[in-house]
């Protein structure tokens, strides 16, 4: 009797410790991050790539490689938001970008999927086109509208620009209304893209010479929120100041986008070409410790060069 016990106790533990075991190895599992990469290709040309497989990528991460859990090429159209930067940009440079944007928007294939905003010298957006007001989808029924977007953005540039105007702090100014386009676009399913078309803003706001405040956090925080809710920002740098040109940077790294130096027609048109053609790479985070972990994504095919983020918070 008391052998038939020892016999029972002994495979109850075993039972017991295997069940543990598979507990903890699930919990493990369950605690590791996936992080997710948008990717866009493009080759020599500046075309985009829409031929990858799995095999064509290479992961690092914190320099060590990471096998890819899952891959997926994306093909849906995805919507782009322009978003024209008045209240950064001086008057007399207001002539050049204007026309440069009207003869880009004149020119594109397809409008369908294409909103415009202006940001005003007093701090508020108007639309020439508006989001869709259901967020869950993306309006394709309006045809080219750009067609007219010379007497749209003329007509709109007119009215702002007759309007008083008084002096606000461009920077926290600038990055809510990049957040507020950012959380109107977030419930719309899969990848959306902002095109921020300025001369920029600085991260640190002087008052006569003096150090006020830095704003770098905030950037920081409010390009995090925008890949979180599924945006990369793209931007047209009019400017080539250094210290603005690092807020470009760090939107465009934190959401995988790019930053063109003042070349609108090319930033619209492989934005418009990445927001039907995008590469979904996820894997699994070597360790969920609250860091900032950098990322570098390579293809082994030759002449093709990657779009993406360039690092992460690893969820503690």
């Amino acid at each position: 009797m008391t052998t038939r016990k020892t016999i029972l106790f002994g495979f109850l533990f075993i039972v017991g410790l295997a069940c543990n075991t598979a507990y903890k190895a699930e919990e493990n599992t369950q605690a590791k991050e996936r992080v997710t990469l948008n990717i866009i290709a493009f080759d020599d040309k500046d075309h985009v790539v829409g031929d990858l497989t799995s095999k064509d990528f290479q992961v690092m991460d914190e320099g060590k490689p990471q096998p890819v859990a899952f891959f997926r090429h994306d093909e849906h159209q995805a919507p782009v938001v322009i978003l024209f930067d008045l209240l950064n940009e001086s008057l007399g440079a207001q002539g050049y970008s204007t026309d440069q944007i009207i003869r880009a928007l004149e020119r594109a294939e397809s409008s369908d999927s294409i909103y415009f905003y202006l940001l005003t010298k007093e701090g508020n957006v108007r639309a020439l086109r508006a989001l869709p007001k259901r967020k869950d989808q993306v309006d394709e029924s309006s045809g080219a509208w750009t067609a007219q977007i010379r007497p749209l953005l003329e007509a709109a540039m007119n009215s702002v620009l007759a309007g008083r105007q008084h002096y606000i702090n461009p920077i926290p100014t600038t990055n809510r209304v990049i957040a507020a386009l950012g959380e109107g676009m977030a419930a719309i399913p899969d990848r959306k893209y902002i095109l921020w078309v300025s001369h920029g803003i600085e991260q640190v706001y002087r008052d006569n010479g003096q150090l006020r405040v830095d704003y770098s956090p905030k950037v920081t925080q409010y390009a995090r929120n925008l890949e979180n809710e599924g945006i990369t920002l793209n931007s047209v740098d009019l400017g080539n100041s250094f210290s603005v040109t690092s807020t470009f940077e760090e939107y465009a790294n934190v959401t995988g986008g790019k930053v063109y130096s003042k070349d609108f027609e090319k930033a619209l048109s492989q934005t418009i070409a990445a927001s039907h053609s995008r590469y979904i790479i996820q894997y699994d985070a070597p360790r969920s410790d609250g860091k900032l972990h950098k990322i570098r994504v390579t293809s082994t095919r030759k002449g093709v060069h990657l779009q993406v983020k360039q690092a992460y918070v690893a969820n503690p």
